[in-house]
């Protein structure tokens, strides 16, 4: 397919008739929907039920491909047999519509580890079946600092189609994806062609929303640092405010730790996977031994992970910059803050 194929436009009403058309093709849809004054992705009906204006949803997609828990398999002890029954359930056919780039951004990233050596049959079952329609940010918030990372407002990583509101009632759409473009054969009736203004206005929809983020992390020679500086004053500094709970991780949509626990009795039971993080004091806790035991050290270990070990192992930072660990930390830890100080540490020359 030519590029001039892979640029439409769509108007409002085409997207309200796209939500329905792909529900009527059997797809579960979920959007951003208003609730109790957070903004969740929710099971959505039409193009009525979405938001006009938000910043992002208070928790990312993650929980889409990664749940909070979920059960793997169950056991009972029967008079001759353990028997075993795999009980997770088979994902549907799903859309999430409405995904802010940096949210869909995530996905490249976390793909590798699912993908790496031993294939995660669940997660990547999920990745397959689901469809990512995402939409340009207008309005970041002002903790994001996406644009620090080298992703955009309007990026593309990770979509399958993106959408730019490019006027009250246009949007400007991007057919990212294989999977992207098989809504265009689909629905070829919803689609208009994309005039020269509306990719002129397309790119200043992207330019003006870049220009409203205010916070910016200059990442030069941070890894650098990282590499060198395993143990560090620095880490007991930067860590003292943290309690631990864990906040940070469950929002953040590349932090993807698990454990795996087996919940029942001496006859029967469920083995489950569910979420992990290196900020609670069990992560890696071993029977004699807990190689983390500080909070400095469990805090070196999210730094470490995010900016430097996934980067040695797969190439890019396990960061999108959404902000949500800055929003809702409860003591005020903004990491913006803290790569600030590691780059300031990276880049001033030694004394003496």
């Amino acid at each position: 397919m030519g590029k001039e194929m892979k640029e439409k436009a769509l108007s409002r009403a085409g997207q309200d008739q796209l939500i329905q058309g792909l529900r009527e093709r059997g797809f579960r849809v979920f959007g951003p929907r208003e609730s109790g004054g957070l903004v969740l992705f929710q099971e959505t009906q039409s193009a009525s039920d979405l938001p006009s204006r938000y910043s992002n949803s208070a928790r990312s997609i993650k929980e889409f491909f990664l749940p909070a828990q979920e059960s793997l398999l169950s056991y009972g002890v029967g008079r001759e047999e353990i028997q075993t029954r795999y009980s997770a359930e088979e994902p549907l056919p799903t859309v999430l519509f409405g995904v802010r780039p940096c949210d869909a951004a995530y996905l490249p990233i976390i793909d590798k580890v699912f993908a790496w050596e031993e294939r995660d049959q669940l997660y990547l079952s999920r990745r397959e079946k689901t469809l990512i329609i995402c939409l340009a940010c207008e309005e970041p918030d002002e903790a994001c600092f996406c644009t620090s990372l080298g992703y955009s407002p309007a990026g593309r990583e990770g979509c399958d189609l993106l959408l730019t509101p490019i006027a009250q009632d246009r949007f400007f759409a991007e057919f990212v994806s294989e999977k992207g473009e098989g809504l265009l054969r689909e629905f070829p009736h919803l689609w208009e062609e994309a005039s020269p203004s509306d990719q002129k206005r397309r790119k200043e929809v992207e330019a003006e929303a870049k220009g409203k983020i205010k916070r910016r992390v200059e990442m030069e020679g941070i890894k650098g640092w990282l590499d060198e500086h395993f143990e560090d004053p620095l880490w007991e500094e930067i860590s003292r405010r943290c309690i631990g709970c864990g906040a940070c991780y469950y929002l953040c949509p590349t932090c993807h730790c698990f454990d795996i626990v087996d919940e029942g009795n001496l006859w029967r039971g469920v083995r489950r996977r569910i979420w992990d993080s290196c900020s609670f004091g069990h992560f890696t806790q071993m029977p004699a031994h807990q190689p983390r035991e500080s909070q400095d050290r469990r805090y070196r270990q999210r730094i470490m992970h995010k900016f430097r070990y996934y980067v040695d192992r797969f190439g890019p930072i396990a960061c999108v910059g959404c902000g949500r660990c800055i929003e809702v930390c409860p003591v005020g830890i903004d990491l913006t803050e803290i790569l600030a100080r590691i780059q300031e540490r990276a880049t001033t020359p030694a004394k003496g």
